[in-house]
């Protein structure tokens, strides 16, 4: 098997290993991003806040499928690692057919599912009767791009596992172009509005996952992969493994979507404006997330080779350097957020109650993404080393005991802005509990579980 696909990071510079690894990934997360802003920025200037707010609640709903896609393939992404540091070159190839097998499958179902829901969902987030019909067309055209959306967020999952991390941003640039292109004709030039946003992510989204399969297809030699009908065969011992890491961040994805929902159905209470600014301000944490995602995806990629090769120093230092670059990243964004923010959200609208509220949202927003860089650390060590379970259980009281309890009680004092504050607050859960078990020690007596090939 030719491994020109394959990169060990089990040795060498560590910091030039993962900003190196970690940099395309920012780039192709900001890209991704990019395209939800644009469509906000479009749909924003040519529909109005009405049709942000329905982009912004049609999104919410969206984003709880994508995050389960997203889960599913950081579990496959993370068994991959540890297969690579470990030189398992049998179990990759058992891996990727696995994976991207279940991927297909669970595409098909959470998208059929999220066409029967709709309407359920939409009643739970309390969507004002002003953008109902506009949240529902948006949505259900988003359940026809699943199958999209996994499919390349699944090949990228595979790459990243493999130690590549500039050829899934190069997917995700194409993506992100034509959906800005597509935007600007179904919303500016047309009268779909935004149906029009949701039908260009899709075509985009397809685009971009038949350029990633045809590239692979062609390039299979480099990974060990034929796409044979036979290689997708999904093994039982694989699946498992696979699910033992990915099920508790589905866990931990529903629970967060869940209590964001339910404090977004509170807000949407306050009103269009409110709802309006609750949806750039979802857009723009995004962008924010997304550089700190890009971080700790790296650092894991590289924990989870150096726990496959047995190498806890270097465990230790990847997972200090992580939290440092997360932080600095941080740094450069709460600049911007704070200096700028009537700035910032007039791209989006005109709107004089919406851009009255702009700094005082942003201050509170500064604070949340500081929450989120801290856990960039916590977040690399539970994934590297699979323990997934802990990063549920943090997500568990992070999101429905400290999110939802202190954004009730801030509501109360400070009305709409409660509700974000007490968001913002709630992100230091995360990183308190995965600091309190770095500092226990108890990562460095962690075991690998192999998987049988012979299955």
């Amino acid at each position: 098997m030719k491994e020109t696909m394959i990169r060990d990071m089990t040795k060498g510079p560590l910091f030039r290993q993962l900003v190196t690894y970690s940099v395309p990934i920012i780039v192709g997360n900001i890209l991704q991003s990019l395209y939800n802003v644009v469509d906000m920025l479009i749909v924003g200037n040519y529909v109005g806040a009405g049709g942000l707010a329905a982009a912004g609640i049609g999104g919410l709903m969206q984003m709880l499928v994508m995050m389960i896609g997203m889960a599913l393939g950081f579990g496959g992404q993370i068994l991959l690692s540890q297969q690579v540091g470990a030189g398992e070159k049998e179990n990759i190839r058992r891996t990727i057919g696995t994976l991207l097998s279940i991927t297909f499958l669970s595409a098909v179902a959470l998208g059929v599912v999220g066409l029967v829901l709709t309407d359920l969902m939409m009643k739970l987030l309390n969507t004002p009767a002003a953008v109902w019909a506009d949240t529902r067309r948006y949505y259900r055209t988003c359940c026809f791009g699943v199958i999209f959306v996994y499919g390349y967020n699944g090949l990228g999952s595979i790459l990243r596992g493999l130690g590549q991390s500039k050829l899934p941003t190069v997917f995700v640039a194409i993506a992100s172009v034509l959906n800005i292109l597509l935007d600007y004709v179904f919303v500016a030039r047309t009268s779909m509005g935004v149906a029009g946003a949701a039908l260009a992510t899709v075509i985009a989204q397809g685009v971009s996952f038949l350029f990633s399969l045809t590239y692979l297809v062609l390039h299979r030699e480099s990974f060990g992969f034929d796409f044979r009908p036979s290689s997708f065969r999904i093994g039982r011992r694989t699946l498992t493994a696979i699910l033992k890491i990915s099920a508790p961040m589905m866990g931990f994805t529903l629970v967060m979507s869940l209590a964001t929902m339910f404090i977004n159905s509170n807000i949407n209470v306050y009103g269009v404006a409110a709802s309006a600014v609750d949806s750039i301000g979802n857009k723009l944490f995004m962008v924010g997330n997304c550089v700190c995602m890009g971080v700790y995806s790296g650092g894991a990629a590289i924990i989870g080779q150096c726990f496959g090769a047995q190498l806890p120093e270097r465990i230790k230092k990847a997972f200090l350097m992580t939290i440092w670059l997360s932080l600095i990243c941080w740094a450069v964004v709460a600049v911007f957020l704070v200096a700028f923010p009537r700035q910032i959200f007039g791209f989006f609208t005109d709107d004089g109650d919406v851009l009255a509220m702009a700094g005082k949202f942003m201050l509170i927003e500064t604070l949340m993404f500081l929450g989120v860089a801290l856990a960039g650390g916590p977040f690399a060590l539970f994934e590297g080393l699979g323990r997934t379970d802990l990063e549920m259980w943090a997500g568990i009281l992070e999101n429905l005991v400290v999110k939802v309890l202190v954004a009730m009680a801030m509501a109360k004092i400070m009305g709409v802005y409660g509700y974000w504050l007490g968001m913002a607050i709630a992100c230091f859960t995360t990183p308190l509990c995965g600091f309190a078990w770095y500092w226990s020690g108890r990562w460095k007596k962690q075991k690998r579980s192999v998987v049988d090939v012979s299955e």
